[in-house]
């Protein structure tokens, strides 16, 4: 989540950072009205915090209300390990040293590897 989308849902919002950070009057939180900025300086104030605390708090207060990582991003990863499995499975067709045994077996196994990785991890990072 970014701060945006806190700005544009305040109302919601502001139960939530009322309870984080419990030193936070209904008037600060007027003040406040979705500026991030001004929610650092509240907490500066009130909790006694360092600027570089505050907005520490409050970025760990944001990646805590984020939903998890969406899937579309990593499509392209996804079709890459396909694409990646039917290169060596086509491998296996081209007269080379190893043989056509040991390339379907080479294929199967890197198949197998990627729908490990690919099943296994929600979030992918590259």
């Amino acid at each position: 989540m970014n701060w945006n989308e806190v700005a544009r849902n305040w109302n919601e919002a502001r139960v939530d950072i009322r309870s984080r950070w419990t030193k936070l009057t209904d008037d600060d939180l007027r003040t406040i009205d979705g500026n991030e900025d001004r929610l650092v300086a509240k907490l500066e104030e009130r909790h006694s915090l360092l600027e570089d605390r505050a907005l520490a708090e409050v970025n760990e207060w944001l990646e805590k209300r984020s939903p998890p990582a969406e899937l579309r991003p990593y499509r392209a990863t996804i079709l890459a390990g396909i694409a990646m499995g039917v290169v060596l499975a086509g491998l296996t067709f081209v007269p080379l040293p190893w043989g056509p045994v040991k390339y379907v077996v080479a294929a199967s196994l890197c198949l197998a590897l990627m729908a490990m990785v690919f099943f296994r991890r929600p979030r992918l990072e590259f």
